[in-house]
């Protein structure tokens, strides 16, 4: 989880970040502790720049960027902020222009995420209630996988971003960028044997969600912040980009909620009151009580706008606070099944995962690994297979618990449950049945004779029953 925070008042706009940003690529998602976020954009004005989430565009260092940026724009003079980002986004086709593979990299990116989300649901294909690995067929495995990249792309038909690549047809995708689709596509699902009517259905997938508003891993959001030379008070705009395809930039501005839109208009309907009171007033100069009169209505003005201000910046205020109060509760009031399952999950893999998260900020809720560092993540489907067998046991179990806990009491059944485990991790996952077993029994399955002799040093012969059917 990252912070990012920008505060305004009447004469100055205070932007604050933390350097926590986490890259995701086919193997996994790697977290990095010391990413710059808030940049200088003019020598000469007041006028910052405050990124998050990725903080590489194309492969390229926002730092790098905006030193650039800033280094050709050195004498450069703005009457609003609002002409910042127009200069900017030049600056990015410009810059991103100078390498061939910068598109081939971002769109390596989402094809990346989105594949290894059907390699999620592979996995869980290959797995039944019980945990092992069932065999359908590879052609029902393709079928399957085919639905689930035609919803996802039906997802993105839903919400086309306006007014981009309306004149590229999938063909043209298709012969530009197909063969670097596949390659992804193999790598990421670890070289299973795509069929091609799946094969094809990845591809309508991620044309059609590049050509929509679902944002990718790899997209950046761009904050710029500060004054030019008419502005009367600080201001902020938020853009969000994807990256480059066929040589045009995705882009989406964030609309602001009804009550900030509301409170910004009534905040120009006062700056335009006190622009006329403003010139009433020099008109009337000479005459003394017309001036007056003008005098007085540009002060009501005043006060006016200073109260919205006002206003604004503690609606401003209370919408962060009410973020971090909500993140607060969330990390503090978990579900017990959750709390349960990452403690059985950091004994089933021998401390090399801490515990579980749930991840909330992107589209749906995912789980996460938390790595023995403390700081690095890893989804389900960067898992390696064995690690996936002990993330569904440690879930299982403490859905079992909670049951006993509530009194549905019935035997637990374990049917070669350690056929990916290595000998300390199946003597870890038999210390976690043994304390199981202390409120209901367990029937432990297996034709590894290796694995009976690990049950009865674990629970000892006092409490150990064997049955063999040799």
């Amino acid at each position: 989880m990252t912070a990012e925070v920008a505060i305004l008042n009447r004469s100055a706009v205070a932007l604050a970040a933390d350097s926590v940003v986490t890259l995701t690529g086919p193997r996994g998602a790697k977290t990095f502790d010391t990413a710059e976020k808030i940049f200088e954009l003019l020598r000469n004005q007041p006028v910052g720049l405050m990124i998050y989430n990725n903080p590489l565009f194309m492969d390229v260092p926002f730092e790098i960027i905006a030193r650039q940026f800033r280094a050709e724009n050195a004498k450069v003079k703005i009457t609003g902020l609002m002409q910042v980002w127009p200069e900017f986004r030049g600056h990015l086709i410009k810059m991103t222009k100078k390498s061939a593979d910068e598109e081939q990299t971002h769109l390596r990116s989402l094809v990346a995420t989105e594949v290894r989300e059907l390699q999620t649901e592979r996995l869980a294909w290959l797995l039944d209630e019980g945990g092992r690995k069932r065999r359908r067929g590879t052609a029902k495995l393709d079928e399957h996988l085919r639905k689930c990249a035609v919803e996802r792309r039906d997802e993105g038909l839903s919400k086309p971003l306006k007014g981009f690549l309306n004149n590229k047809s999938f063909d043209d995708f298709h012969r530009e960028y197909g063969n670097v689709v596949r390659a992804t596509t193999a790598e990421t699902m670890d070289g299973y044997d795509i069929g091609a009517p799946l094969g094809e259905a990845i591809q309508e997938m991620i044309f059609a969600l590049i050509k929509s508003e679902e944002r990718t891993s790899a997209f950046t959001g761009l904050v710029f912040a500060g004054f030019g030379e008419a502005d009367l008070f600080g201001s902020l705009q938020n853009i969000e980009l994807d990256g480059i395809d066929f040589d045009r930039l995705a882009t989406k501005a964030q609309t602001q909620n009804a009550e900030l839109k509301s409170l910004n208009e009534r905040v120009d309907e006062a700056v335009a009151l006190h622009g006329d009171a403003r010139r009433t007033f020099d008109d009337l100069e000479t005459a003394a009580e017309p001036a007056a009169g003008a005098a007085a209505e540009a002060e009501q003005s005043r006060a006016e706008m200073v109260d919205l201000a006002e206003q604004y910046i503690l609606k401003r205020a209370q919408a962060v606070t009410l973020r971090w109060a909500i993140e607060r509760y969330r990390d503090e009031n978990q579900d017990p099944l959750l709390v349960r399952a990452s403690e059985l999950f950091s004994k089933l893999t021998v401390g090399r995962y801490s515990s579980l998260q749930i991840d909330t900020d992107g589209k749906d809720p995912r789980l996460l690994g938390l790595r023995d560092d403390g700081r690095t993540v890893v989804d389900v489907g960067g898992m390696s297979e064995g690690t996936t067998d002990q993330l569904f046991l440690a879930l299982r179990l403490a859905a079992v618990e909670r049951s006993v806990r509530s009194g549905t009491i019935l035997p637990f059944l374990a049917d070669d449950l350690f056929v990916n485990f290595d000998e300390q991790r199946s003597e870890a996952g038999l210390r976690v049945l043994a304390e199981l077993a202390r409120s209901t029994q367990v029937l432990f399955f297996t034709h590894h004779r290796h694995l009976a002799d690990i049950a009865l040093k674990v629970v000892g012969a006092d409490k150990h029953s064997l049955c063999s059917l040799d």
